[in-house]
C-alpha cells in the first residue's frame, strides 16, 4: 500500500489540493480535512491518497495547490506499507475540520479486522504535536508555516481505536484511515503489516513541483 500526505496552507482562503501524479500509477484520495483560523488570515487542507497493491514505483511524483489571490506553501510526503489487504482494504475512515483550540483527533475508529491505522492532522500553530499514544510518528512537513504531521499505528487489534494527537493546536483539520491486514490462513505465522519505507518532499510554492527519488 502506498500513502501519499499532501499538506497545503494559503493566505487567501482554503486551499484545492490536485490528485498527485506519478507516471504509470493512479492516486485515490481517502479523504481530506480543513482549517480556517480565528482571524481568517490562515487557512490549511490535508488529503491523504493510497495506491492498494503497487508495483515498485521509480519515477517521481507531484502535486499542485491553488488559492486565487493567495501565497501558497505544499508539501508532500510518501510512505509504503507492507501486509496490507490487496483488495478493497479500507476498513473504515474519518475525518474532522476545522475544530479548535484541543487536540487534533477524529471521531474513534470502529474496526473489523486488525488494521493499519493512519493519521494526518494539519493545525494553525508552527509546532507539531506530539504523536497520540502508542503511535508511531510519522513525517512532519518542515517547511509550511502551518504545522502538519502523521502517525501510524501496526496491527492494530479490531475494536474502537483512539485517532487522538498528544498535545493542543489552535485550530486544526485531522484525517483518520483505517486499513485492512492481508488475509493469512490459520496456520501461517505472519509478520504482519509494516512500515517498508517513507519519503519526505518539500516544495516552497504553491506550483512548484517536488521530485522526490520516490518509494519502492
Amino acid at each position: 500500500l502506498l500513502i501519499c500526505v499532501c499538506w497545503a496552507d494559503a493566505d487567501g482562503g482554503i486551499p484545492a489540493i490536485s490528485v498527485p501524479v506519478t507516471s504509470g500509477f493512479t492516486w485515490a484520495l481517502q479523504n481530506s480535512a480543513t482549517f480556517t483560523n480565528d482571524a481568517a488570515t490562515r487557512f490549511g487542507r490535508v488529503s491523504v491518497y493510497a495506491i492498494v497493491n503497487a508495483g515498485a514505483m521509480s519515477a517521481t511524483t507531484s502535486f499542485v495547490a491553488t488559492q486565487a489571490g493567495s501565497t501558497i506553501q505544499n508539501q508532500f510526503a510518501l510512505y509504503e506499507f507492507s501486509g496490507v489487504a490487496t483488495t478493497t482494504p479500507l476498513d473504515t475512515s474519518a475525518f474532522t475540520s476545522n475544530t479548535g483550540p484541543s487536540i487534533p483527533t477524529t471521531a474513534d475508529l470502529v474496526t473489523t479486522a486488525t488494521d493499519l491505522i493512519f493519521v494526518s492532522y494539519e493545525g494553525v500553530d508552527g509546532t507539531a504535536e506530539t504523536v497520540g499514544s502508542g503511535y508511531t510518528a510519522g513525517i512532519a512537513n518542515t517547511i509550511l508555516t502551518n504545522a502538519g504531521k502523521s502517525q501510524y499505528l501496526l496491527n492494530q487489534s479490531a475494536g474502537t481505536i483512539s485517532t487522538a494527537w498528544g498535545s493542543s493546536n489552535t485550530k486544526w483539520g485531522c484525517s483518520a484511515l483505517a486499513f485492512k491486514s492481508a488475509s493469512i490462513s490459520a496456520t501461517a505465522t505472519p509478520a504482519g503489516v509494516s512500515m517498508t519505507s517513507a519519503q519526505n518532499a518539500p516544495t516552497t510554492s504553491g506550483s512548484a513541483v517536488a521530485t522526490p527519488s520516490g518509494v519502492s
